[in-house]
Order: C-alpha cells, then sequence, then structure tokens
C-alpha cells in the first residue's frame, strides 16, 4: 500500500537589494537574536551591586561530575532522578547550574 510519490511544491523568491542593506539586515538580526538569548539567560538571575545581571554559571556534564566525584553516567542519574536539572544551550548541548551542583555536593556530604 505505497502511496505515489507526490511532489511538494517550493516557492522560491529572489529579492535584489543592495550589499550594505544586505549587511545591516543581518546585523540587525544576529543583535535581536542575541538581545533575546541575553534577555533569556539573564532570568532569575542574581544582580551584581552596579545593577548589572549576573549570569549563573554553567557547567559541562564532565565538569559538573568532577566536582561530584562521581561519574557522568552517575551525574545522569542524578538528572533523571530529578536531583539536578539539566538547561540546554544552542541546538543539542546542556549544561548544569554550578550553584546547584554545588548544592548537591553539599547535601551529600
Amino acid at each position: 500500500m505505497n502511496k505515489p510519490f507526490t511532489p511538494v511544491p517550493v516557492r522560491i523568491d529572489v529579492v535584489t537589494m543592495p550589499v550594505n542593506e544586505l549587511r545591516q539586515l543581518i546585523t540587525d538580526t544576529v543583535t535581536d537574536a542575541m538581545n533575546r538569548a541575553t534577555a533569556a539567560a539573564a532570568k532569575g538571575a542574581k544582580t551584581a551591586p552596579n545593577g548589572a545581571a549576573v549570569l549563573p554559571e554553567l557547567l559541562t556534564r564532565k565538569e559538573a561530575a568532577a566536582l561530584l566525584r562521581v561519574g557522568v553516567a552517575t551525574l545522569d542519574g542524578y538528572v533523571r532522578d530529578g536531583m539536578l536539572t539539566k538547561y540546554k544551550v544552542g541546538r543539542s548541548q546542556t549544561r548544569l547550574k554550578r550553584d546547584e551542583v554545588r548544592e548537591l555536593a553539599r547535601l551529600a556530604q
């Protein structure tokens, strides 16, 4: 019961613009994306005495495991069990907050 292949129509628009306008469009788009990413990361962040946001320091799984003196598999178990929260950075990377890892290390003593 294989259905025959049906091509999907694709629309391609070609836009002509001066190079300097294209550069400005790219710059504005990247700046906007960076501002949104910074604002999202700063949500719930602490504030420095000068009023600037202090972003939490993030650790890789390997760094967090070393801080806890456990293997990465054990660290993954802590995440699965809800003892630690992992945060997505970019498309595929995850990180853990240093403060949360230190708190777990303190409780484990």
